[in-house]
């Protein structure tokens, strides 16, 4: 293992990889740092221009895209109390304190330290238990993958934000999607309506292009609010970061990188939840929690080391029995398979020494975040106040070229026209629209390990619940469904007597 390790370093350091990771930090850092433009917005507008690219060339920017993209959105939340992604909403209650006090700049190379560190130890993490835990993996049967992939997507389903019962609706909703096209066991034709481009069914770039990408810039345009981005940045008076408050964000970096993996290993809890989770920790047990939202940069350090770290941990469920904990690691899972490496237990067996390559430029990425970081933090504070009005007509034109680009096809482009007016509606009417795009990812695995573990059984039902992974996996199931129903009425009924 530490001879590929070896391997990889050299691969990852080589000028072409190295430039792709910079580029990819840079333009996944200028998404974050725009307040309503994020790191699944850009994966979902620049994947396609990977798929004509060597592997180690078109994962590295992908990866760029992801790390810089999440730090990216500090830069927001600091400066002007508007979170650049969900994952920097716990940024804000110490950041923008800070700025008010004079402090930004501190504030800031705090934020890309933590993020930087917290990520670095995460994929130090990835990259030692990967092979250990793809052995693991290789026991599990079909039917284990199937109850596995059903769990994470109910999990999915009633975990994350929104309504429990919505998220399991947006949930059956994608797996339908899936069944549209050719069926894995017999090879018939299901709700094409004799179209031929529905044959193998809809293309997942295009489709989260659409529900992630324009349906944003149809917000926008329905959106009635003038911009909220007015105004100047105030001018930073303070020092930079001093050797003795380097010494105390490292404990509260620690606790986040811990949260942070942890979280990003379990599929549905994403970063904005690790970020959460680490500000709680420290404010209950930090050093100097009677600071905390008030201009504490441990308040800082903590969950943007988690936020980043959860980058890590996500790749852990992703590689190993190929299931992704949010969008961007779906949309990292569609272009491992084009690039031909189809993430699973076989995949470290089967493609070693590039999958190391992959693991390790993680691990070098994180010395390019915080040296592209430090070069851009001043350009990216500027950039924080151009106006959406500006942005948007170029980023429709990414949107068609990008759905075009992926097979030459104005289906494609249809097809991200179709799902940007449907995610719209979804997220106006409080539907989980990760969680569709995910099931519909899913959606032909599930019913291929189906397919595959009623073959195996010869027709016997009951081999889901005589393995016992399996059977342990079904009941958790069960119990998250109710769950969900149960914390669905209960909503409900609180929302009927508030009204009354």
């Amino acid at each position: 293992m530490f001879e590929q390790i070896i391997t990889g370093f050299l691969i990852a350091f080589s000028p072409l990889t190295i430039g792709m990771l910079i580029l990819g930090v840079a333009l996944g850092g200028m998404f974050g740092a725009l307040p309503g433009l994020t790191a699944t917005m850009a994966m979902a507008i620049l994947v396609p221009f990977t798929f004509f690219l060597p592997t180690m060339i078109g994962i590295p920017f992908l990866l760029g895209i992801y790390k810089g993209g999440i730090w990216g959105g500090s830069i927001p939340a600091i400066l002007i109390n508007v979170p650049g992604t969900g994952a920097s909403v716990a940024t804000l209650y110490d950041g923008y304190p800070l700025s008010k006090q004079g402090f930004a700049k501190k504030a800031l190379l705090v934020a890309l330290i933590a993020s930087a560190a917290g990520e670095f130890l995460a994929d130090i993490f990835v990259l030692f238990v990967m092979e250990p835990l793809s052995r693991v993996a290789l026991m599990f049967g079909a039917a284990d993958f199937f109850s596995l992939i059903l769990a994470s997507l109910i999990v999915m389903s009633t975990v994350s934000r929104g309504n429990p019962i919505k998220g399991l609706i947006s949930m059956g909703f994608g797996l339908f999607l899936a069944t549209i096209g050719t069926d894995p066991a017999f090879g018939l034709r299901r709700f094409t309506f004799g179209s031929l481009y529905l044959t193998g069914g809809f293309s997942f770039v295009p489709l989260v292009i659409g529900l992630f990408a324009f349906s944003e810039v149809l917000a926008a345009v329905f959106n009635r609010k003038k911009d909220s981005l007015s105004g100047s940045i105030a001018k930073d008076k303070g020092p930079g970061l001093t050797g003795k408050e380097v010494k105390r964000i490292i404990p509260p970096i620690l606790r986040g990188t811990v949260v942070g993996t942890i979280t990003g290993m379990i599929p549905a809890l994403a970063q904005p939840i690790a970020a959460f989770l680490a500000y709680s920790i420290e404010k209950r047990t930090g050093k100097n929690r009677k600071m905390m939202g008030k201009g504490a940069i441990e308040g800082v350090a903590a969950p943007e080391a988690a936020n980043n770290a959860v980058n890590g941990g996500a790749l852990v469920p992703l590689l190993t029995f190929g299931i992704p904990g949010d969008i961007v690691t779906a949309i990292l899972l569609g272009a491992f398979v084009v690039q031909g490496l189809r993430p699973g237990p076989r995949l470290m067996v089967d493609n070693p020494e590039i999958m190391y390559a992959i693991l390790t430029t993680l691990v070098v990425g994180n010395f390019v975040l915080l040296f592209v970081g430090r070069l851009l933090i001043e350009p990216f504070s500027q950039i924080v106040m151009i106006p959406r009005n500006i942005l948007l007509p170029i980023l429709v034109v990414m949107c068609f070229v990008g759905a075009y680009a992926i097979n030459n096809s104005y289906f494609d482009v249809f097809t991200g026209l179709i799902f940007g007016v449907i995610g719209f509606l979804m997220k106006r009417y409080g539907f989980n629209t990760p969680t569709m795009a995910i099931a519909f990812l899913l959606g032909f695995k599930l019913e291929t390990y189906l397919v595959q573990a009623l073959a195996i059984s010869k027709g016997d039902w009951s081999t889901f619940v005589t393995r016992p992974i399996s059977v342990t996996l079904l009941v958790l199931v069960v119990v998250m469904l109710f769950y969900g129903v149960y914390n669905g009425l209960q909503r409900k009924r609180e929302q009927i007597s508030d009204n009354e």
